[in-house]
């Protein structure tokens, strides 16, 4: 592996001089990406090392890198396109992002902000816009668009990829791999498609994965070219800064700009993905065979094979050349000629129906058909293939054109007999047709519907009714969908022959998981969700496809067993603070709800119980308000399977509920739960709201009213905290102390700050967003609060304090009214 070079800039594997420790480094980075301060010397805000080279593990990063993926990926073959582990030329129809490492190289980032700076200085008018397919992502928004800052995609090796991130481009091996169409450069592209042509899929650990590196990069002045030629010469004179050469324009096919200088690139993100196929079983299992391998050139149209015995017709059999456009005519030409074939795979092709309905008139012994893609065909098209086609048993229609209702009315009608259906993507397909189709087909044996927005849980069920063979079906419909936890395992338990299950991750619980395993015997495969707080199953657990489900069983046996034991044991009864760490059922495992309700009920005396970010549900706070009345202090915060009638729960019975955290407990940050709070704990004194994004500026006043005895409040990320609620707490809460609103300034304004400093009596806290600090807003907190501990300091020039000046929490106030005490005086003279 250390001797590949990477398959379009050439660059070699080396081993990384940091050593192989910083290919693991430090996740939790905070949701949402800032972008970098203005100086040319900062880096991005969201990075968490200071100084070396660190890689990442971006957890929160992969739904924006398949958002990436799918808006700029066009299934095209070029002849650039390798074949794959298995020698066949397959054009994939996307690819599932599997995992995001975030590259924090400060040296070469150091590099390429220095090679910027100096290009704006060159380019100090700015340059001519040049819009590329990545512009409409929004992490494009952190980029400077006057000097046509981008972000670009590079295909490459996965053993390749930390080397490349780590030791910059070698331009010197440039071309070395696959060419050099423009000049010895570093080409990179606008699709994800285009780059993947050059990722090869790695060995071992790489298996299956390939590696795109997402790169940020400075095109500057463009310069677009059609035909091939080396242009290194314009940029290194200084009259262009990048090249684009247009084969989109000229050819149909792609666009890729070309850098002469390493300096202009950094590689930020290491996007590593596996490959999927238009047809059923590639994109459900990526198992099935391949398309038909690739052909020279000169490949003529309907000189591939014998009519006899083709029975299979590929992107190839259609094609004069192999960069033609698949259409109506060359359809119409050559299904006549194999008037045997099975199979046709017309994937990913601007025919309309005029093909489908050439294919139905000669290919009535046609059995698998693919169609995914195809955005011109209609309902009446498919419908006229279906009625004619008897024999059809494989039909794929993934983000097709013709996913409607009445298509799977016309399926149900002629395709009694269909064994594998690929509907992904279905959006419109409604729960009713979804439920139709189940008793029209009862011979059904995979089903695709991830994407399908309005499937129930009643038509998933009468799929388990009425297609008794049903083995594999992928249902990951999306949040939001009609599919419920609770369904999945009335499914599971209904279903006969199930072997493969793939699942919308929100709706995969212990209870579902466990039912899968126990009713469907000859259970494979079913995924389970990495970042899943309702889960026990721990993040590290191994989540390899061939073994997950007998580890699965292992897993639940252990932790049925260890809950078992902890029930049966006496524990600790003579706690009065609890965390997480007592809840354990077993050494490695994670507390649920049985083992946390166990210690509840054996510690009535609990004063101060702490937690946070386990999966505990409603029943755990039932629990609490029944048996720990004594109650004082109570941490739920990232908890996200709790609702407000736990907190009901809690703050009805647990009269003595002086302090609550639910910081980013999303299901109660809500208005219904502060009218709890309001109405059962008056003489709460600390209460932590963190990103209670949806909670009413209306909910937060009506708080302060209810709860005089508040001294600390924690509002940060609520977007709705107003003037009149700051305010309002100022006056009602005569004992406030503490106070965190780092939220949205638009609602809170630097005058309603300066009257909260007025008007509130005991602070010694307060932390504001940084935009609505000025030197007056200093001086009125320094004036009007005595007892005034803390407060942030914004950098220059928002505030006349240096940046240079000393902001330690423990001496920043003394220190605030010494310094403005001086410039008093200095004006003064």
């Amino acid at each position: 592996l250390l001797s590949q070079a990477c398959a379009h800039c050439s660059s070699s594997i080396r081993a990384c001089d940091s050593g192989p420790g910083t290919w693991t480094g430090a996740s939790n980075m905070g949701s949402g990406a800032s972008s970098a301060a203005s100086d040319h010397s900062s880096v991005p805000s969201y990075w968490t090392s200071s100084t070396g080279i660190s890689f990442v593990q971006d957890h929160d990063r992969v739904a924006d890198m398949q958002a990436l993926f799918d808006t700029t990926w066009l299934a095209k073959y070029t002849h650039d396109r390798a074949p794959d582990m298995s020698g066949r030329t397959r054009v994939p129809t996307g690819g599932q992002v599997e995992s995001v490492l975030r590259v924090e190289n400060h040296d070469m980032f150091r590099k390429y902000l220095d090679y910027k700076q100096r290009l704006r200085q060159r380019r100090a008018d700015g340059c001519e816009s040049f819009p590329v397919a990545t512009s409409t992502h929004h992490q494009s928004s952190i980029l400077d668009a006057s000097l046509n800052e981008m972000y670009l995609c590079h295909g490459t090796v996965p053993s390749a990829a930390q080397s490349i991130a780590t030791k910059d481009f070698d331009l010197s091996r440039a071309g070395s791999a696959v060419g050099t169409m423009l000049g010895s450069g570093l080409y990179l592209a606008e699709n994800a498609s285009k780059s993947d042509e050059y990722a090869k899929e790695g060995y071992g650990m790489f298996a299956g994965l390939s590696a795109v590196l997402v790169c940020r990069a400075v095109a500057g002045k463009v310069r677009t070219v059609l035909d091939k030629g080396d242009f290194s010469e314009c940029v290194k004179s200084g009259e262009f800064d990048s090249i684009c050469g247009d084969r989109a324009a000229a050819v149909g096919t792609f666009r890729e700009l070309v850098f002469f200088d390493s300096s202009a690139v950094y590689c930020e993100f290491i996007v590593l993905y596996r490959r999927l196929y238009a047809d059923t079983d590639a994109a459900m299992h990526n198992s099935s065979e391949g398309n038909n391998p690739g052909r020279d050139d000169a490949h003529a149209v309907g000189v591939a094979g014998d009519a006899a015995t083709k029975l299979k017709l590929g992107h190839d059999d259609f094609r004069r050349w192999k960069d033609d456009a698949i259409e109506d005519g060359s359809i119409s030409y050559v299904v006549p000629q194999y008037p045997n074939a099975t199979a046709v795979d017309l994937s990913q092709t601007i025919i309309s129906d005029t093909a489908l309905h050439a294919v139905a008139k000669v290919l009535l012994g046609l059995e698998s058909l693919n169609l995914g893609g195809c955005r011109n065909i209609s309902v009446t098209g498919v419908e006229v293939v279906c009625e004619n086609c008897k024999n059809l048993r494989n039909l794929s229609l993934i983000g097709s054109s013709a996913l409607s209702d009445a298509m799977l009315a016309a399926i149900g009608k002629h395709c009694s007999n269909i064994i594998e259906l690929n509907l992904h993507s279905g959006r419109e397909i409604t729960g009713d047709a979804f439920a139709a189709l189940a008793k029209s087909c009862p011979t059904l044996e995979s089903l695709q519907v991830d994407h399908c927005a309005k499937l129930t849980d009643t038509a998933l069920m009468s799929f388990a009714q009425h297609c008794t063979k049903l083995n594999s079906v992928a249902a990951r419909t999306g949040k939001g969908a009609g599919i419920t936890s609770e369904g999945m395992i009335n499914f599971a338990k209904k279903a006969k022959a199930l072997q493969k299950i793939w699942i919308e991750d929100s709706v995969v619980t212990d209870d579902v998981l466990r039912t899968f395993l126990k009713m469907q015997p000859a259970l494979v495969f079913i995924n389970v969700p990495e970042s899943n707080s309702k889960l026990s199953v721990p993040k590290d657990f191994g989540r390899q496809p061939n073994q997950i489900v007998p580890r699965l069983k292992e897993f639940y046996s252990k932790l049925d067993a260890a809950l078992k034991s902890h029930a049966k044991s006496d524990g600790p009864t003579d706690l009065v603070a609890l965390t997480s760490d007592h809840c354990r059922p077993g050494p490695g495992l994670e507390p649920t709800d049985e083992s946390v309700s166990c210690v509840l009920r054996q510690n009535p005396g609990l004063t101060d119980i702490d937690l946070h970010r386990t999966s505990i549900t409603d029943g755990v706070l039932s629990v609490i308000g029944q048996c720990n009345i004594k109650l004082e202090a109570l941490n739920i915060s990232d908890c996200q399977r709790i609702s407000v009638a736990g907190i009901e729960a809690v703050c009805t019975n647990c009269v003595h509920l002086q302090k609550l955290n639910i910081c980013g407990s999303h299901p109660v940050l809500t208005d219904a739960a502060l009218s709890a709070i309001s109405r059962n704990c008056r003489h709460i004194v600390e209460l932590n709201l963190h990103s209670g994004k949806e909670l009413s500026g209306d909910a937060l006043v009506a708080l302060s009213t209810a709860c005089p005895t508040l001294e600390s409040l924690q509002v940060d990320h609520c977007k709705n905290f107003n003037d009149l609620a700051l305010m309002s707490f100022a006056k009602n809460c005569a004992k406030l102390h503490g106070i965190a609103f780092r939220c949205n300034p638009t609602l809170v304004t630097s005058e309603g700050v300066f009257a909260f400093a007025k008007e509130a009596r005991a602070l010694r806290s307060v932390l504001i967003a940084d935009q609505l600090i000025h030197d007056n807003i200093l001086k009125v907190f320094l004036d009007s609060q005595p007892a005034l501990m803390l407060i942030n300091v914004p950098q220059p020039p928002q505030v006349s304090v240096p940046s240079e000046f000393d902001r330690r929490p423990n001496q920043i106030v003394p220190r605030l009214r010494e310094f403005y005490k001086q410039c008093s005086a200095e004006s003064k003279e």
